[in-house]
């Protein structure tokens, strides 16, 4: 035991010395990635979605749907006008939807046919399309109860009964944890991982490629293998917890995670990635290698973990890689930790982190006694000898 923490001190002081400028990398590439790319997200929720109106009507109700739809939460009307400049203004990008209100608008409302208003919404961006369309709809519903209700006290029947028929089922709706429903606390904090294992892999593998091009020392090399990853984990762990303060106090990320909780996840999954890097480097012939190889794991990992897209709805394939990926058992748990304060599979998931962690490790051991093996193989044969120690 005293002999593995003298390794993992070792390792720990070579980090500041001998890697110098990868430490740094470590420590400064996740804050900067999610800085540069969580302010994207930085808006937690669409408000005031641009709308137009073309009114073909004219009338009083008419108007009176206006002015509901510019007092909607999600909406906000920022054109009345022709049903040319409606659409003239749509194809520009000036507004993102807009509503024809028929001719015969308050005629048929007044008597008691049913009116349709056409709703026109650029849908590419499924967020900015439902938020106006759920406004259309909120409002039109509303409209639509008080007109019933209205033209059933008109007939005779009774204030109370005549409501009670218009809108017989009420919803009331309590959103928690993403109360506003934006993209800030759903993306961020798997764009933090994300850069983890992005400094992780890009960092540490070529590391790992130019180490074993030197003798390393045969004494316990899997312990001392251990120690180097331990002593990495530790460092990227306290990168994570940076890089999260920063995305608390600048892009307003929600956290209510308890500390030790966070911390443990952030190392199980920093193992995981720094054992992959070091298997990763162990193998290529070249440092640049390590890059190229690892972008087959880099740049579908996100879609892959299960928390952009659910894993109930993917094919057999996808489940599959989603569940051989690492950041598939901490994307989820992170967030969960990070908006509700608990993750209730958190510790089974490390132990699997811990696990895939350990496997890499004995994988990377091995093809480091291959390299060796190679290089003395190659001493003999020219009549030399491998350096001592």
């Amino acid at each position: 035991m005293n002999a593995l923490f003298s390794m993992f001190l070792s390792e720990f002081r070579a980090l500041f010395t001998v890697h110098r400028r990868g430490a740094a990398a470590l420590a400064f590439l996740p804050m900067a990635y999610l800085l540069l790319f969580g302010g994207l997200f930085a808006k937690n929720a669409v408000n005031e979605a641009a709308i137009g109106v073309c009114d073909l009507d004219g009338s009083a109700e008419s108007r009176r749907l206006i002015r509901a739809l510019d007092d909607a939460d999600a909406l906000s009307v920022r054109l009345v006008g022709t049903l040319g400049e409606t659409e003239t203004a749509y194809r520009r990008g000036d507004i993102l939807a807009y509503a024809v209100i028929p001719q015969d608008y308050a005629e048929n409302l007044r008597r008691g046919v049913p009116v349709s208003v056409e709703v026109v919404a650029n849908n590419a961006n499924t967020v900015l399309g439902n938020t106006a369309m759920n406004g259309f709809q909120a409002v039109v519903d509303t409209i639509g109860a008080e007109r019933a209700a209205e033209n059933r006290i008109a007939r005779g029947v009774p204030s109370e009964a005549a409501g009670a028929l218009a809108a017989p089922v009420q919803l009331s709706l309590r959103s928690l944890y993403n109360s506003t429903g934006g993209y800030n606390d759903f993306f961020t904090s798997v764009l933090l991982l994300h850069a983890l294992q992005i400094a992780a892999v890009f960092t540490v593998a070529p590391m790992m490629a130019l180490e074993k091009c030197r003798p390393q020392e045969n004494s316990r090399p899997l312990c001392r293998l251990f120690a180097k990853a331990f002593a990495l984990s530790a460092w990227l762990t306290l990168s994570l917890l940076f890089s999260l303060l920063c995305g608390i106090v600048l892009l307003g990320m929600t956290c209510r995670a308890p500390l030790l909780p966070l911390a443990f996840l952030g190392f199980s999954f920093a193992f995981a990635m720094t054992a992959f890097a070091f298997a990763v480097g162990a193998w290529v012939r070249k440092p640049s290698s390590t890059i190229s190889y690892t972008l087959f794991y880099i740049m579908p990992s996100v879609l892959f973990s299960g928390a952009v897209w659910p894993r109930a709805s993917m094919d057999g394939v996808s489940r599959f890689l989603s569940w051989v990926m690492p950041i598939g058992y901490a994307a989820i748990d992170f967030r969960e930790l990070l908006v509700r304060g608990d993750a209730p599979t958190l510790g089974e998931d490390c132990a699997i982190l811990v696990a895939i962690g350990l496997a890499f490790l004995a994988f990377a051991r091995f093809g480091l006694l291959r390299k060796e093996a190679a290089r003395n193989a190659r001493s003999l044969g020219t009549g030399t000898f491998p350096a001592a120690g």
